[in-house]
């Protein structure tokens, strides 16, 4: 009868073993789902936020790109006019050109 009781406890001690080993397994899946979920939910926002950086940049990048492309242009306008509307005194170049070249 001592064997018959030792072997109840033992299946009792197994089977609460059993129930814990089932306890942790189905908190570490739900853990792993948790933590999936908290990536998945934070990557979703890092891509958002990153995405919306990224278009800011790219706008604030043109808008000043367009800026230095009008001044430029606007510049080398007003350098050419001024080139144009400068005097030009071909006697005077025409006589150096023969001073450096034919003497």
């Amino acid at each position: 009868m001592e064997n018959n009781s030792e072997l109840g406890i033992i299946n009792h001690l197994l089977s609460i073993e059993k129930d814990a080993s089932s306890l942790i397994n189905d908190a570490q899946i739900e853990s792993e789902k948790r933590v999936a979920e908290a990536r998945n939910k934070y990557n979703a926002e890092y891509k958002d936020r990153y995405e919306k950086t990224v278009k800011a940049l790219e706008e604030n990048y043109q808008k000043e790109l367009e800026q230095i492309k009008e001044s430029h242009d606007k510049e080398i306008q007003e350098y050419i006019s001024s080139l144009e509307s400068s005097e030009k005194n071909t006697k005077a170049f025409n006589e150096v050109l023969d001073k450096v070249l034919f003497v």
